[in-house]
């Protein structure tokens, strides 16, 4: 069972589609994917969003799609990427995500936002089970959710 689902069965309330107020933020680009690296928790970090990063720029770049990343300002920075870490509120942060192609990162805030607004996905999810914690909106075949082995 999803948690979302859980914390509506314990509270009595229904599951409904949340209203999310955008704020605009001026960006220096049009096409652009999301990258966000870091999640509040050690066990949700991933060490090799660089490697990520060296792999997809040059094809997007050929297509004129820029990499913007998302989060706090304590975030590393990574090469190849538009940095608006530590600039922006969540009103931002959900005005960018609304305006990408598609959102990569941990299972975190912005992997929801991009489910909010039917984004594709690609997320990781080290230290929780997808079904239990995935995007809840937006459709499933739009997200490719990563997990570790775990035997």
């Amino acid at each position: 069972m999803h948690i979302l689902e859980r914390y509506a069965l314990g509270t009595g309330l229904k599951i409904g589609k949340p209203y999310i107020y955008e704020k605009y933020y001026p960006m220096d680009v049009d096409k652009y994917v999301t990258l966000h690296s870091k999640g509040k928790y050690e066990s949700r970090n991933y060490d090799y969003w660089e490697e990520v990063i060296n792999l997809i720029h040059e094809p997007l770049s050929k297509e004129g799609i820029s990499i913007v990343q998302v989060g706090v300002k304590e975030d590393p920075a990574y090469p190849f990427c538009h940095r608006t870490n530590g600039t922006t509120d969540l009103n931002q942060v959900a005005y960018i995500i609304k305006n990408c192609i598609l959102h990569l990162g941990v299972d975190s805030f912005p992997v929801h936002l991009a489910s909010y607004y039917d984004k594709k996905i690609v997320g990781l999810y080290p230290n929780m089970y997808p079904s239990m914690s995935r995007p809840y909106w937006g459709s499933e075949e739009d997200s490719a959710l990563i997990e570790p082995h775990r035997g």
